[in-house]
């Protein structure tokens, strides 16, 4: 075999071998529907796969309108920094998206008069975009080539063939989210409906035991509700039943679940909380719902609400917090609404 037909056969070789580490990438991405994992494997395997030293994926929030860095493998920066860049900014990554299409950088400082490169062993930079059909989904950034001076046309290649597995294992994993979001989630208030509230504590329940963490619970009823339908009309109680989810929400912490428990009553799960600060919670709620002021119509609606506390000890089950916060609800309805009640597996109550 002559030279020719050996450098033939070595490409051939090559390109199968690419597309076989290919393949195998595209596996790890379609077997999880979680997007996180799948972002995991990308930032795990691409910049082996690509010789890059350095690579960043960021993922596109349409609300926003901002590119959010989901993962990178960069040694020095925070692995939780939270960078967000608008896609209105004049940055070379958004050059892309403006584009419409990838980009093969063969030198950052003379097309873009970039400076400031010594952190990275090449000049060159391939910025690809993730999309499903006209969606933008993200980009990857990928920088410092290891073994040679510049990125070439067969790299960029080989990262688009991967994105195009990333795009859709992404899309479809968004679209998972998506449905599940609505199968939790209460169609009215966007509050998570009462069948995962029942998940939620159970499982906090259990994560709080197996790690002695606090763990609390407490349970809303707006007061006079049906007084307010009686006198406004059922969409009035829709709008103060949405008014007051959504502060709700605000008053929270990320880590806090509030639910939808059923008719006018809310139930809100405070992780790692002890009564102290479950009941600092519940006098901010308290508060909180006093000031919110409900448009209808020509008119202003303002509600107060009864609050039912009770915090984990040793032995109590998921029923019977439940029970205990809701027998401490109604007896802050017996003494005069507007309140919060801690409860105890003993019965007795105390006010806030």
């Amino acid at each position: 075999m002559n030279a020719m037909g050996e450098d033939r056969d070595g490409k051939i070789s090559k390109e199968l071998e690419t597309l076989t580490r290919i393949n195998e990438v595209a596996k790890k991405l379609n077997s999880t529907l979680e997007l996180s994992q799948i972002i995991k494997h990308t930032i795990s395997e691409l910049p082996a796969f690509l010789t890059a030293g350095k690579c960043s994926i960021f993922l596109y929030d349409p609300d926003r309108e901002e590119l959010v860095m989901a993962a990178h493998n960069h040694y020095d920066l925070d692995r939780k920094m939270d960078i967000r860049i608008s896609i209105h900014d004049n940055s070379i990554i958004n050059h892309a998206v403006r584009k419409g299409h990838s980009l093969l950088i063969k030198d950052i400082e003379k097309e873009f008069g970039l400076k400031n490169r010594s952190k990275y062993k090449s000049k060159s930079s391939m910025i690809t975009l993730l999309k499903s059909g006209d969606k933008l989904l993200g980009i990857i950034n990928i920088n410092d080539k290891q073994d040679s001076e510049d990125f070439n046309d067969w790299d960029l290649a080989i990262a688009e063939n991967i994105n195009e597995h990333l795009a859709t294992a992404i899309s479809n994993a968004q679209l998972f989210a998506q449905t599940r979001r609505l199968s939790i989630t209460d169609g009215l208030t966007g509050l998570y409906t009462h069948r995962y509230f029942q998940e939620i504590l159970e499982r906090e329940l259990a994560r709080a035991r197996r790690y002695g963490l606090p763990l609390s619970l407490i349970m809303i009823d707006i007061d006079h509700f049906k007084k307010v339908n009686d006198t406004y009309g059922h969409q009035a109680g829709d709008c103060v039943l949405n008014s007051l989810a959504a502060m709700t929400r605000r008053t929270l912490r990320r880590s806090d679940y509030a639910c939808r428990y059923g008719g006018e009553e809310f139930s809100v799960v405070l992780c790692e909380t002890d009564a102290e600060a479950a009941m600092i919670t519940a006098n901010r709620l308290l508060a909180a719902i006093r000031e919110t002021e409900v448009p209808f119509n020509k008119e202003i609606l303002k509600v107060t609400a009864s609050l039912g506390l009770c915090t984990m000890v040793e032995g109590l089950s998921k029923t019977r917090m439940v029970e205990i916060a809701d027998r401490a609800l109604y007896r802050a309805k017996r003494e005069g609404r507007d309140r919060a009640v801690v409860g105890t597996p003993e019965g007795n109550g105390s006010e806030a």
